[in-house]
């Protein structure tokens, strides 16, 4: 039951139905007898330009606000950067839905024996009922070689299926029944006839096995079938390696299913679990409870705390994971692939503040790299734009880009300073790809891609550096993302300092990684002196009087003890900076403990941020505390993360904080069991990757390892230490050789 979701009723709303994607295309399906309903996305149909610009010749605004914010001036310098260097919010301009495709059927009422089923190990979903006698099941899948969404519906009775499908979709749209089985859709993403973006272009086509089907206006008529299947393809004018520029040719291909649906079927089932199958995870034994419908183990998860039910939690966002971001795919966005909104809570946007770099938690430790490289694709696609708005704005080298963007790929800093005056997403962005060479030991890609991509980001931070009173190096101006203070001459809330301390620890971390990469690779740069000085010089985070680590460079009154970001702990989690250093992270627990107790935690994704952070402080009862609010508090019926509204991020940093729980990893260490609750007592997991290119299989019981073997992927030196903090081992391995550690009792 740790790779199956099922009702015993057909989804109500949206947050009910279940997701199915391939990374281009996704469906919500509802599940409905009578109607259902299946909600389509295509990954790239969003609302166009104008997008935000760069103010050219801000720089010089900049460098005011830099003195005056030296002098105090906080209230001054953060009017100053909002009147002259912040472009406006242009908003809705929205990631938009294909459309519902509707399928109601003819004379099932008083249907009995429901069932609606996702197995997360096929991707596919199911649903069955009876209806006088006669059995039915429909399966919904989206196959990736074929580039489509399929549905089949069949009966055990010849001739019983009867009924109508239709086409809806908002806006600026053609719906058309273009023949007997066919609908062709032809529509532009946009908003009221402003922000005209992506054209598109979806072929719906019906396909009988007895019976027949026949048009009626713009819906297609079914009678008297054996089964019927729906194929659904889109294609759009996107182009993402010059989105300015569409494409010329996009049709929407016919795909043949009816003559080879099974193999088609099982040849999806193949390629997913090529995926799927990579890691697996089962945290206790499968109690009666756990045989449940999912909505009743939700409900009933506070009273029992399942440890099976956590399992499924896991694997779900694996599988949200391999059916948002694919290859040549899209980066996910914050609703991986999954939106029903014409204007979507935030546009449903590629937000760089934490938001997608958590989407992208979870891949590397599970197996997932080729999940990873649309992040990758993503990012490095924003530098051009990047330098075009360092040199404009900034006057500063390399690449920079803030807290928001989209498919548009515009890096310029816009809306309000307390979250648009950010340019650190290149950073937080870089440390990405030293975690995908930190776990593959890729060194071709830390040549080619990590690099050059750390390049940009430490030049943009080496320019934007200024002086302290004291001489230290500070990065500003900045927001603390997107948090506020009290000014203390003005009592006026304000944003924008020098120095807030994730600015600090993100550059620090560049810098590091920087470095790093060029002594891994033997290589010696004409920067590299000028930021190895840089980086011995920056200033350090501060410890404030009450033990917390201060967000800002001074003891200011927050305006929002509670609020959701927890930026000024990065360099525990997602960071590194402190592992080694107890006297952070005793200042990092006070610093949660007093978010937590002013009613942090709140939203999804921000919970799941804390899950990870206790894992790190090795805080296993504060790690089953969060957990266990996450999902009663923060979690859907379809085990969807509740930001409000459904985020994918809280999904992936909840998984994420499951696995920093069970091991934690270096380049230099593997930490068995850190964080453990004692409430996790028993478990096994297969196929996890670790920094340091490693592949764990273990078991454990009563909080102790019992079984361990370990397969080394680069050849490095292996050093594992148990719970209680004995080393197990120390040693240099060979690239491809498999260890058994501890034997399997």
């Amino acid at each position: 039951m740790n790779s199956k979701l099922y009702y015993l009723q057909a989804a109500s709303e949206w947050n009910e139905a279940l997701p199915l994607g391939n990374g281009t295309l996704g469906c919500m399906f509802y599940g409905g007898v009578e109607k259902e309903v299946l909600q389509l996305n295509h990954e790239s149909i969003w609302a166009g330009p104008p997008v935000p610009e760069n103010r050219s010749g801000a720089n010089k605004y900049i460098k005011k606000a830099v003195k005056m914010l030296k002098k105090g001036k906080y209230l001054e310098s953060q009017k100053l950067i909002q009147e002259r260097v912040m472009d406006d919010r242009i908003s809705p301009r929205s990631y938009q839905p294909l459309g519902n495709l509707l399928v109601s059927l003819k004379s099932m009422e008083g249907f009995s024996n429901y069932k609606r089923e996702l197995d997360l190990s096929k991707a596919i979903g199911t649903i069955t009922w009876v209806k006088d006698g006669i059995d039915y099941t429909r399966e919904t899948f989206i196959p990736v070689k074929e580039q489509c969404v399929i549905s089949r519906t069949v009966s055990s009775l010849p001739g019983s299926l009867s009924g109508e499908i239709e086409f809806e979709r908002e806006g600026d749209v053609e719906i058309v029944a273009s023949s007997f089985n066919k609908i062709s859709i032809l529509g532009q993403a946009e908003h009221s006839g402003t922000h005209k973006g992506v054209k598109f272009k979806s072929i719906v086509s019906i396909e009988v096995n007895g019976g027949s089907c026949v048009k009626d206006e713009d819906k297609i008529i079914i009678k008297n079938a054996n089964s019927f299947i729906i194929v659904i393809t889109c294609n759009t004018d996107y182009n993402f390696k010059d989105p300015s520029s569409p494409k010329i040719t996009y049709d929407a291909e016919n795909v043949e299913v009816l003559n080879q649906y099974n193999s088609i079927k099982d040849q999806h089932i193949i390629n997913h679990r090529e995926l799927y199958n990579r890691m697996s995870l089962n945290l206790g034994s499968i109690q009666d409870y756990d045989l449940e419908p999912t909505d009743l183990r939700l409900t009933n998860y506070k009273k029992n705390r399942s440890l099976s039910f956590l399992s499924l939690y896991f694997n779900f966002a694996r599988y949200l994971t391999i059916s948002s971001s694919r290859e040549n795919t899209l980066c996910s966005n914050l609703q991986g692939i999954w939106c029903k909104d014409m204007e979507a809570p935030w546009n449903s946007d590629y937000h760089l503040n934490v938001n997608i770099q958590m989407i992208y938690w979870l891949c590397e430790a599970v197996g997932l790299p080729e999940c990873h490289n649309p992040f990758f694709d993503y990012v490095e696609a924003l530098v051009p734009n990047g330098r075009e708005t360092a040199k404009n704005v900034y006057n500063c080298r390399g690449s920079v880009s803030h807290h928001c963007s989209d498919v548009w790929l515009f890096t310029a800093p816009f809306g309000e300073v307390e979250y648009g005056m950010w340019p650190l997403a290149s950073g937080w962005n870089s440390r990405h790809f030293m975690e995908h060479y930190d776990y593959t030991g890729d060194r071709d890609f830390l040549l080619k891609r990590a690099l050059p991509y750390l390049r940009e980001a430490s030049l943009f931070f080496l320019d934007y550096l200024t002086d302290d009173k004291n001489g230290e190096l500070i990065f500003g101006p900045a927001s603390s993302p997107e948090n506020m203070f009290y000014d203390p001459k003005t009592s006026e809330i304000c944003n924008i300092t020098l120095g807030s301390t994730m600015a600090q620890q993100i550059v620090w971390e560049t810098f590091y990684n920087y470095l790093r990469a060029l002594k891994i690779l033997n290589k010696d740069e004409e920067y590299k002196i000028q930021i190895k000085e840089a980086f011995n010089n920056l200033k350090e985070s501060v410890i404030g009087s009450d033990g917390r680590i201060m967000e800002w460079d001074m003891e200011f009154t927050e305006v929002d003890p509670g609020h959701r970001h927890i930026s000024h702990v990065y360099g525990v989690y997602p960071g590194f900076q402190f592992q080694n250093n107890q006297k952070y992270l005793d200042a990092a627990k006070v610093t949660l403990n007093k978010r937590l107790e002013s009613g942090g935690g709140h939203t999804g994704w921000s919970r799941a941020w804390i899950i990870n952070l206790w894992a790190r402080l090795k805080c296993g009862d504060k790690v089953w505390e969060n957990m266990n609010a996450l999902i009663e508090n923060s979690t859907l019926t379809n085990l969807f993360d509740n930001h409000p509204p459904f985020q994918l991020d809280g999904n992936i940093g909840g998984a994420s904080g499951i696995l920093e729980m069970i091991v934690q990893s270096s380049s230099s260490a593997i930490h068995l069991l850190p964080a453990l609750p004692n409430e996790v007592s028993r478990g096994e997991i297969k196929g996890l990757h670790v920094r340091g290119g490693f592949i764990l299989d273990f078991r454990w019981k009563d909080c102790e390892i019992n079984s361990l073997s370990v397969k080394s992927i680069s050849g490095n030196k292996l050093k594992v230490i148990l719970p209680d903090n004995l080393i197990l081992c120390d040693m240099v391995t060979e690239k491809g050789k498999d260890y058994i550690l501890m034997p399997a009792v």
